[in-house]
């Protein structure tokens, strides 16, 4: 609200003129996006002009209503749930490095996935996470439970998201919509697949 907004409004003005928020990393160069939450210049003119009149409340009966958000899935109820199998238990302060948690789909046959949702078990616990999918190698096992990164492999992968990945299913961060992809357009999950949650807590 207003009042949570207010202190920060010289920042915000700065980080959305420089067009560092909200952040997009795509090339502009290289065509258009359906997901891109670039702000237009007049959006950021808006803000900027906003800030530097005094950054006022205005008229509180002008106010959109508050955002309805579902309690179960967004996506519909899903064919399929796929769980971490195990609790991490969070220390009271510090640093807490990012998690990888191996969790086996024990699918039988290739799969196309659609639509996908993360539903993260405590909100203020969990910062973000990404899934990764990783194909099983002939004759490998499934993995399970928490991986250590010097244990992940080195197909892809970057300081923050080691290897072992054969491309990312579904992330969630504050913000992050779920997986929707259109009609005719999938995402494979080979048989056997593992599906790699990277977590990142928060004290």
């Amino acid at each position: 609200d207003y009042k949570d907004v207010r202190p920060w409004a010289r920042s915000i003005r700065e980080k959305v003129r420089t067009r560092e928020m909200p952040p997009w990393f795509a090339d502009p160069r290289h065509g258009a996006f359906s997901n891109d939450c670039r702000l237009t210049q007049a959006e950021i003119d808006t803000i900027v002009s906003w800030v530097d009149s005094g950054a006022k409340e205005g008229d509180v009966a002008d106010l959109r209503p508050n955002p309805v958000y579902p309690e179960g899935w967004s996506i519909g109820k899903p064919d399929v749930v796929i769980t971490m199998q195990q609790e991490f238990s969070i220390p009271s302060e510090g640093v807490i490095p990012y998690k990888y948690f191996a969790v086996p789909t024990n699918f039988s046959e290739d799969k196309y996935v659609q639509f996908a949702e993360i539903r993260r078990g405590n909100r203020k616990l969990v910062h973000h996470i990404i899934v990764d999918v990783s194909y099983p190698a002939p004759g490998e096992l499934p993995r399970s439970g928490e991986i250590p990164p010097s244990e992940l492999g080195s197909r892809r992968g970057s300081a923050d998201r080691p290897g072992d990945s054969d491309g990312r299913l579904v992330g969630w961060a504050p913000g992050e919509a779920p997986l929707i992809l259109r009609d005719g357009q999938a995402k494979l999950l080979k048989k056997g697949s593992t599906l790699i949650f990277q977590v990142h807590y928060t004290t």
